[in-house]
């Protein structure tokens, strides 16, 4: 289980961005927070992977304190996958930080393997979410939290991401955390739906 317990952040001298989150995710289960853009999502979802520091709260799995260590069990995807990719890097390097990487999800996501020895630069946004999505479902993930993943790219790549990922959390136990405004897409895709509002 993963634990968000008292959660709250806010930049320095600023109020409030949220405060005293508390949200549970069971391994396998999909939960969908719903809200408006600017309103806190994507910070509360960089707290939750530990890329930001909380003022105030814990994140647990499993009772244990998340620390830094690498891997780190909570992976996160971006909406825009150009800025969470080293653009000096091939893609093979970049697939390399998860680990080994089963060739089943390869498959699944349909990243072809010529694409393997090209930059970021090469590719298109699709592409290089696909492998964003790859690198993120390493041996090591039990948690995944997709930030408006999909937002920027078309019907047929975001149900083959979509397919793959459900796909996958129920056959590892990963739990999702799908964060979106679109509350179609979170309640045909979600256990259940929260609306981020009414959590703090």
């Amino acid at each position: 289980m993963l634990k968000v317990e008292g959660l709250s952040y806010r930049h320095t001298g600023r109020p409030w961005l949220f405060r005293n989150i508390t949200l549970n995710i069971a391994p396998g289960e999909i939960i969908g927070l719903y809200g408006k853009s600017g309103s806190g999502k994507t910070t509360l979802a960089q707290v939750i992977a530990n890329y930001l520091k909380p003022d105030e709260g814990t994140v647990r799995m499993d009772q244990q304190k998340l620390n830094s260590t690498r891997p780190f069990p909570v992976q996160l995807v971006w909406q825009h996958p150009e800025k969470a990719i080293n653009p000096k890097w091939k893609m093979k390097k970049v697939l390399s930080e998860a680990g080994d990487v089963d060739p089943q999800i390869l498959d699944a996501l349909g990243i072809a393997s010529s694409w393997m020895t090209r930059y970021p630069s090469e590719l298109s946004g699709g592409e290089l979410q696909r492998f964003c999505v790859a690198r993120a479902l390493g041996p090591h993930t039990h948690y995944l939290i997709a930030d408006e993943m999909t937002t920027m790219l078309d019907a047929i790549t975001q149900a083959q991401i979509w397919h793959t990922i459900l796909d996958l959390a129920k056959k590892r136990s990963i739990g999702v955390l799908v964060i979106s405004h679109d509350q179609q897409l979170l309640e045909r895709l979600c256990d259940c739906v929260i609306d981020f509002n009414q959590l703090h």
